[in-house]
C-alpha cells in the first residue's frame, strides 16, 4: 500500500463536526456555508431582492422591495409566523422563483429541505 488510509462505511456516522474540523487527504476542499438561524443564505435575499428588481410596475416593485425589508427582518429575529404572513404579501411570480421557494421552505410556509 501506498500509505494513504481510506475511510469507508460508517467512519463518520452520528460526527459532529465544527465549524473548525480539518480532513488530511488528497484534493480536499472545505466550504463553510454561512446562514442565519432558520437556515438561509444571504445570497437567497439578494436572488429574491434580483427577482423584485425585474418587476416591471415601478409601485409593485418598490411595495415588495419594502415587504422584502420587513421579512429579511423577521427571519432575522426567528420571527417566522410574521414572516410567513410577510411571504404571502409577495405576487406569484417572487413565490415561485427559485428564490422564492428556497424562502418558503426555509420559513416552513412550504415543506422541504432549507436550501
Amino acid at each position: 500500500m501506498d500509505g494513504k488510509q481510506i475511510f469507508a462505511g460508517n467512519a463518520f456516522k452520528n460526527a459532529q463536526l465544527g465549524d473548525n474540523t480539518n480532513f488530511q487527504g488528497n484534493e480536499n476542499t472545505q466550504v463553510k456555508i454561512e446562514k442565519n438561524q432558520t437556515g438561509i443564505s444571504p445570497d437567497i435575499f439578494a436572488d429574491f431582492i434580483q427577482e423584485i428588481h425585474k418587476l416591471p410596475n415601478e409601485a409593485e416593485r418598490n411595495e415588495a422591495l419594502g415587504d422584502a425589508q420587513k421579512l429579511q427582518e423577521a427571519v432575522k429575529n426567528g420571527n417566522l409566523d410574521r414572516a410567513k404572513t410577510l411571504y404571502t404579501l409577495f405576487s406569484n411570480t417572487l413565490r415561485d422563483s427559485a428564490a422564492g421557494i428556497a424562502i418558503a421552505r426555509a420559513i416552513g410556509f412550504i415543506s422541504g429541505t432549507p436550501i
